[in-house]
C-alpha cells in the first residue's frame, strides 16, 4: 500500500465534511475522480441508505459491470415491495418493506467549481431525531463516496479499534 498523505495526515480527500448549500453538497475533485464523477453531462445516481444516516452515492453503472448486477437485484428488490400483492403481503418484514425507502434517485451536476450532488429532501428528513443536519461527511468506502451524517459517524466511531480489527 503506497499511499501519499496530505497536509492532514489524511490521503487525499477521502474523508471530508460537506455542507448543504440548499440540496446540494460539493463533492472534491478527488473524491469525484475516484468515483468516476466526469464529463459535462448531469450523471444519474442513487443514494442507497446503508443505514440510518449513512448513504451509498450510484452512479448509473455501465451494462455487465458487477456494479450493474447488484444495482439491477436491489432495483427488481425496490420495484417488487411496490408490486400488488395480498392484503396482508409484505408486513411480516419491517425491513424488507423499507426497501423503498433505502433507494433514492438522484443526480450529480457538474459545475464550473466542480461536481455537486443533489440530496432529495426525503433524506434530510430521515435523519435521526436531534441530529445537526446542515453537513454531511463524505467518507470513500469500496470505491464509493459515501454520505455520512454526524451522529452515524460518532456512533460508528464508538466502537473501539481494536474490537474490528482481527
Amino acid at each position: 500500500m503506497n499511499r501519499v498523505l496530505g497536509k492532514t495526515g489524511n490521503t487525499a480527500a477521502d474523508f471530508v465534511s460537506a455542507t448543504f448549500d440548499d440540496d446540494r453538497i460539493r463533492v472534491p475533485p478527488d473524491l469525484c475522480k475516484i468515483a468516476q464523477l466526469t464529463g459535462d453531462d448531469p450523471i444519474a445516481c442513487w443514494l442507497v441508505a446503508a443505514s440510518a444516516g449513512r448513504y451509498r452515492l450510484i452512479p448509473q453503472p455501465i451494462a455487465g459491470s458487477a456494479d450493474a448486477e447488484s444495482l439491477t437485484r436491489l432495483l427488481q428488490e425496490w420495484e417488487e415491495a411496490a408490486n400488488s400483492g395480498e392484503m396482508l403481503d409484505g408486513i411480516d418484514s419491517d425491513e424488507r418493506a423499507a426497501i423503498r425507502a433505502r433507494v433514492i434517485a438522484t443526480e450529480a451536476l457538474p459545475t464550473r467549481s466542480g461536481w455537486r450532488i443533489k440530496v432529495p429532501m426525503e433524506v434530510r428528513k430521515l435523519v435521526p431525531p436531534g441530529e445537526h443536519d446542515s453537513f454531511v461527511f463524505l467518507l470513500l468506502v469500496s470505491g464509493f463516496i459515501e454520505l455520512w451524517f454526524p451522529d452515524s459517524l460518532r456512533s460508528a466511531l464508538s466502537t473501539p479499534l481494536t474490537k474490528i480489527m482481527p
